[in-house]
């Protein structure tokens, strides 16, 4: 077992590898007539991590248990919290949590987060309008010409 001082210098130097930031998102959910929905808000930001992805997406056994398809690896400080309902969003691109094991063993110095990527719809193009109809009961609204 390490000393407890050399064990803090150790998360100290690991967390010098942890070359990017990333935002780390919690779920609310909202009950309104029946229908619940789910809002994401950030909860940490600037969260130093490394980010690296796992080939082309595996199914994993973590604590006995298979768990979803996993894209990427997240690695962050020892102490960060992330829980299995969070989202991570990492330049730009947002991922879920598929599996966040119990990494807070005493002599760890980071910890891993199993990441997939996520599509997110957050476009703000505004909703298409189109011309109203033509009546062809009209005959000046007429497709077809008639021949005399």
């Amino acid at each position: 077992m390490f000393p407890s001082a050399e064990l803090a210098s150790l998360r100290a130097e690991a967390e010098r590898f942890l070359p990017d930031t990333c935002t780390v998102q919690t779920v609310t959910h909202t009950n309104t007539k029946g229908s619940v929905v789910s809002a994401y808000a950030n909860t940490y930001t600037s969260v130093p991590c490394r980010l690296a992805a796992v080939g082309s997406g595996a199914e994993r056994v973590i604590g006995e248990e298979l768990s979803a398809e996993t894209t990427h690896v997240l690695t962050v400080a020892y102490g960060q919290a992330v829980a299995p309902s969070d989202r991570i969003v990492h330049a730009g691109a947002t991922y879920e949590v598929t599996a966040c094991p119990n990494t807070l063993a005493s002599w760890r110095t980071a910890r891993r987060v199993y990441l997939k990527r996520v599509v997110v719809n957050e476009s703000t193009t505004p909703p298409v309008t189109y011309a109203p109809a033509l009546d062809f009961s009209d005959y000046r609204n007429s497709m077809y010409l008639a021949v005399l």
